[in-house]
């Protein structure tokens, strides 16, 4: 059931991208997906890995990188 919901939102957020003639593709929009989900798991069982101004720039960074800069 789980893996079901989670399929749905990525696909909802992959077609809502597409739509929104926002840059970067689908891989950029999962890619993403992939690395800030990552940075949760990682804040809330380490929380003291990053600081604040380090996962803020980490983010921007993805970002960038995911569209190509």
């Amino acid at each position: 059931m789980l893996t079901k919901r989670i399929r749905e939102d990525i696909d909802a957020n992959v077609a809502y991208h597409a739509a929104s003639g926002l840059p970067g593709d689908t891989t950029s929009v999962l890619l993403l997906y992939l690395a800030l989900n990552w940075l949760i798991v990682e804040r809330l069982t380490l929380p003291d890995i990053f600081t604040d101004q380090q996962l803020h720039e980490l983010v921007d960074i993805a970002v960038r990188r995911s569209l190509g800069e």
